[in-house]
């Protein structure tokens, strides 16, 4: 299999914590890299495959993203009792901020 070069930028953290993991296992950055990159792409198009395969297995039918947050935040409410569920809501948005 033939090789092309790429370039990425990368924060000095990661890049440390790379140069890291390249002394502890002796292996050069680009192939560590290599791997990860592969490891990466293979599992994301195993989970859009078995994605595929449920909303074709369900005939495409699908529910709103409303429609299940509401759901679940009547769980929670029940679960919680309105005043823990209320406190949640402000403290969730408190941390956007």
């Amino acid at each position: 299999m033939t090789s092309k070069s790429i370039s990425i930028r990368l924060n000095e953290e990661l890049v440390a914590k790379l140069d890291r993991l390249s002394a502890l296992a002796r292996r050069p950055k680009s192939w560590l890299i290599e791997r990860m990159i592969e490891d990466y792409i293979d599992e994301e198009l195993r989970q859009l495959a078995e994605i595929r395969e449920q909303l074709d297995d369900d005939e495409g039918e699908l529910i709103d993203h409303e429609v299940v947050m509401a759901e679940m935040d009547r769980l929670l409410r029940e679960k919680l009792g309105d005043a823990a569920f209320e406190k949640l809501l402000r403290e969730e948005e408190s941390q956007k901020r």
